[in-house]
């Protein structure tokens, strides 16, 4: 036998005694009638413990399968080419040939979740905005829901798929600009409930329906979104790509949304107050929620006046372990500064220019006296103790400021407010006057609309008072649009602008120096009314969280891009604090 055949002769055997651990490490789980069911091979019982099947991940399709089958070891090299397609057919917006391209490429990977998004925002977002009619329009936007409830099927416990059914059937629905016709149409659309209806979500339950006793499509939402949050309690199923915290205030911040758009359409009544109480308390269940952070730590934002309490009173038992410290070190480091920048501590902050706002932010940082500095000079028979408090006193205080920085980023302490005043008597007679104020604005009915108007700023000029931070963003914006037309009116009847006593003047100053909002008149040298200059600490201050914004919300005719969505990462950036999300 010469040299070439017998290595081939070695070859073959080599191979065949390979194939027997390999037949034993992945040999298929079966049952057996008599003995039950057998776990398999090595690998199989492995897939089996880690949910990795595809009997586990969710439904098993049999096209799928025999594709896969078929293509042997190439399933990656024809998935790789059809996404090239795909990526072709969209530019030349031959949708027809995408929409078969990407049905392709879930078939060779069901459990790709990006197959599922990308098709799905293709079909509700860039296919339907191609239609001029919104009943069309309507109907592709229901496509992109029907195609992710078609990969539910087969990843059924992940909780990205899930969100995004319920952000496509709140936000889609209730922010596009066809939003009065398309909430109308999903109120009525019979078909459509039975498609989205699952053993898990009750369309016909009280949970969803609004006040005209129909499925609302925010409500409808938000059970999706509370469904996705349940399998990332029960089955600790990762959050891909979603930041915990603005994951779980989604849910919420539906019923929010809810007791708004319901009042733009007319439910200035008990109704409205009902919603608005139920949203303050998922908002507060929602503060309750224990939130994981990138920190390794658990937070709650509900549990930053419990944290302030406790700095507070280790802060009392350092300073009497190092009595007088804080002060002496406060002087030393104040004789430190240079005369411009003691010069620039004395502007008020709100009136610094950009170039005394830098320099004082700097000199601040130079007069902070830390804790270590103050143990350091603790007598010798206290010194360790006083270190030791002062280390703990570090870790609580940043964990108080994580905490704040959480609940500013979706804007808690300004939600909360704004749960506690809508539900009040006056706030909703205050939106009634308004609303009836500006039907009466569109018929042309100028003498009764101004009365009307005047009613309701002398009771917006109440809450605004009584809660300052109001003043800012969502509901000054919603207040401005009104104040609009009122001074149409009053210049249509001869009178000047403003008019003496305006109750929000001091609304119109806080626009204007803020947001440079001049639209009414410049009322940014307007001089703060007595006792209501403090400016509202910046959790009260909202960013709107809940409208989308230009990233968090997929624009029109195009797929949003990676860093649109929340970041990955627990610790939320700037990036993660939406700039306009979802505001009514």
């Amino acid at each position: 036998m010469n040299a070439s055949l017998r290595r081939k002769v070695i070859y073959i055997v080599g191979i065949m005694l390979l194939l027997v651990p390999l037949v034993q490490l992945s040999r298929p789980a079966t049952y057996d009638p008599q003995q039950g069911q057998k776990p398999g091979g090595v690998l199989s019982q492995l897939r089996y413990e880690h949910r990795l099947s595809q009997a586990n991940l969710g439904q098993v399709d049999p096209a799928s399968e025999g594709m896969r089958l078929a293509l042997l070891g190439f399933r990656a090299l024809a998935a790789h080419l059809l996404w090239g397609k795909a990526f072709h057919y969209k530019k030349v917006e031959d949708y027809d040939a995408l929409s078969a391209t990407l049905n392709q490429i879930a078939n060779l990977q069901p459990n790709f979740l990006s197959v599922w998004e990308f098709q799905a925002h293709n079909l509700s977002y860039n296919i339907s905005v191609e239609f001029d009619d919104y009943r069309s329009r309507y109907h592709w936007v229901k496509k992109g829901v029907e195609y992710l409830l078609k990969g539910i099927q087969f990843n059924r416990d992940e909780p990205k798929l899930l969100w995004t059914v319920g952000w496509y059937l709140s936000q889609k629905i209730g922010r596009a600009d066809e939003k009065v016709a398309f909430r109308r149409l999903f109120r009525d659309d019979r078909d459509f409930h039975a498609e989205i209806d699952r053993p898990y979500i009750e369309v016909d339950s009280p949970d969803a329906k609004g006040p005209d006793g129909k499925p609302d499509n925010w409500l409808v939402g938000r059970l999706w979104l509370v469904e996705a949050q349940r399998v990332v309690d029960t089955l600790g199923a990762p959050l891909r790509g979603k930041s915990p915290l603005i994951f779980h205030s989604n849910a919420a911040m539906c019923t929010i949304n809810y007791a708004t758009a319901i009042e733009g359409e007319g439910y200035l009544d008990e109704k409205a107050q009902y919603a608005w109480r139920r949203a303050g308390e998922e908002w507060t269940r929602f503060g309750d929620r224990q939130i994981p952070t990138s920190w390794g730590v658990n937070l709650r934002l509900n549990d930053v006046a419990r944290v302030e309490t406790e700095v507070q009173e280790m802060e009392q038992r350092l300073a009497a372990l190092a009595p007088g410290v804080q002060d002496e070190l406060y002087q030393e480091k104040l004789a430190k500064l240079s005369p411009e920048e003691r010069q620039v501590l004395e502007v008020p902050e709100a009136e610094r220019t950009p170039q005394q706002y830098g320099l004082g932010v700097e000199a601040e940082a130079k007069l902070e006296v830390r804790y270590r500095e103050i143990a350091q000079r603790a007598p010798d028979a206290v010194r360790v103790e006083a270190r030791q408090l002062a280390r703990d006193l570090e870790e609580k205080a940043e964990h108080r400021r994580r905490i704040e920085r959480y609940r500013t980023i979706v804007n808690y302490n300004y939600w909360k407010t704004r749960c506690d005043v809508e539900q009040t008597d006056t706030a909703i007679r205050a939106r009634r006057l308004v609303f009836e104020a500006d039907q009466l604005w569109e018929k042309n009915a100028s003498f009764e609309a101004k009365d009307l108007y005047e009613e309701a700023w002398r009771e917006w000029g109440k809450i605004m008072d009584q809660h300052p931070s109001l003043r800012e963003d969502v509901t000054a914006d919603e207040l401005v649009a009104a104040i609009k037309r009122y001074r149409v009116v009053i210049e249509q009847l001869g009178e000047t602008w403003p008019p003496p006593d305006f109750p929000l003047v001091e609304l119109l100053r806080v626009r204007a120096q803020l947001y440079a909002d001049t639209s009414l008149g410049d009322f940014s040298k307007l001089p703060p009314a007595s006792g209501d200059g403090e400016k509202p600490a910046d959790g009260d201050k909202p960013a709107d969280n809940d409208k989308p914004a230009d990233g968090d919300k997929p624009a029109e005719g195009d797929k949003p891009a990676e860093s649109d969505k929340p970041a990955e990462s627990d610790k939320p950036t700037d990036s993660d604090k939406p700039a306009g999300n979802e505001r009514p």
